[in-house]
């Protein structure tokens, strides 16, 4: 689709590290395609990301964007206005040893999922995520189900001391997208793309009904035991 319209896709891979669809990974489908190495994703630089192109131009324009717009050797020289985008050699350093093990990292996370699926599974108040899709390789960043009353349950999760998290709220309700919000930042005759609340019934719906669990490498059996017990209390 994109081809025929000349448009550039851009894949935002951020959660999705070693993900595979019909043995092609994650990130090779698009023109460019970003990662991110927060601390709770697959593997972590502290913060940051990366950026993956075969596009020669937009490489060099990429690398220029985050060295606040130099384009040669010349330091105090900027082609652009770019910002300050850098990775530290310590940074990179970090994530280049857990890239080396990122399998590892990869096969544990799955293992956990499918942990979560088995303690979680048969309980008509629970929608889980597939573990197994055919064609495709998961690579877990969140464990996340839906629940109704999800903020009922949340809440009596933390009286038992265990966190939960929302993911994620529609980006159609975010305030910086709200109505009122987009209405102050138009200018002249370019309208910015609005949708209110109620605008997409099934997006709102599936938003107000997601919860994370506690994920993460070094989770042991007995606290997802914990988790699973205390979100099936809670669901009763």
């Amino acid at each position: 689709i994109a081809r025929r319209h000349r448009l550039c896709l851009i894949e935002d891979a951020c959660e999705a590290l070693g993900a595979e669809v019909g043995g092609q990974r994650v990130g090779t489908f698009g023109d460019v395609a970003v990662f991110a190495f927060y601390p709770n994703k697959q593997i972590t630089t502290g913060e940051g990301g990366m950026v993956v192109t075969q596009d020669a131009a937009v490489a060099r324009r990429v690398r220029a964007l985050r060295n606040h717009g130099r384009t040669g050797d010349a330091w105090l020289e900027h082609a652009e206005v770019g910002y300050n985008y850098r990775l530290s050699e310590m940074q990179c350093a970090l994530g280049i040893v857990q890239l080396r093990r990122v399998e590892k990292i990869l096969a544990r996370r799955e293992a956990v999922a499918r942990r979560y699926g088995a303690l979680l599974q048969g309980n008509a108040a629970l929608r889980l995520p597939a573990v197994d899709v055919p064609g495709v390789r998961l690579s877990w960043f969140v464990f996340v189900v839906q629940v109704a009353e999800r903020d009922r349950v949340a809440g009596r999760m933390r009286e038992k001391g265990i966190a939960t998290g929302q993911y994620f709220l529609p980006i159609h309700r975010q305030p910086a997208y709200s109505p009122q919000t987009t209405q102050r930042r138009q200018s002249g005759d370019s309208p910015e793309f609005v949708i209110g609340p109620g605008g997409l019934p099934v997006t709102e719906r599936v938003g107000a009904r997601t919860l994370a669990l506690p994920f993460f490498n070094r989770i042991t059996e007995e606290q997802m035991g914990r988790v699973a017990e205390a979100l099936l209390q809670a669901l009763s």
